[in-house]
């Protein structure tokens, strides 16, 4: 990769939406975060939001005409989802639709629980902060599944 913001042949969102991180990152919940971090990766970007306790990474890779954003919690958090999870998760709520209205695509947020833990807290809390649109194979075996919201852009 060249230097970083310069590397943008593959979509024009991604230019857009690290030129304007500033507007990603205000309001008061991330007065409680410590600074984000973000980053390019392929077709993307990369964003990860620390509080106390705990890190969120996020990914958003921008396609031709939408973006797919995935997150995940550092594993040594799993043990206990209260609290700063739930303050980085609602922050990742709160970028998803800065992302959407920043690039002017629609997001899909996926996420895909795979510690027992993190499903139930997906079937309670996160459906609280998320308002999951889409829940696929939610009847397997072993009650995993992708959740999903859209993120649309404002007019």
């Amino acid at each position: 990769m060249s230097e970083f913001g310069t590397n943008y042949g593959y979509h024009p969102a991604i230019k857009e939406v690290i030129k304007r991180q500033n507007e990603l990152f205000q309001g008061k919940i991330f007065q409680e975060l410590q600074k984000p971090s973000i980053s390019e990766i392929s077709e993307g970007i990369q964003i990860i939001l620390y509080s106390q306790s705990k890190v969120l990474k996020l990914e958003v890779r921008f396609y031709e005409r939408d973006g797919v954003m995935s997150g995940y919690v550092n594993k040594t958090l799993l043990e206990n989802p209260g609290g700063d999870t739930q303050l980085v998760f609602k922050a990742a709520h709160e970028l998803g639709q800065k992302i959407a209205d920043v690039s002017g695509l629609p997001i899909y947020y996926n996420f895909n629980p795979m510690h027992p833990t993190m499903q139930v807290w997906a079937q309670e809390k996160g459906k609280e902060i998320f308002n999951w649109e889409n829940k696929a194979d939610l009847d397997s075996e072993d009650g995993t599944g992708v959740y999903q919201t859209v993120y649309h852009p404002k007019e």
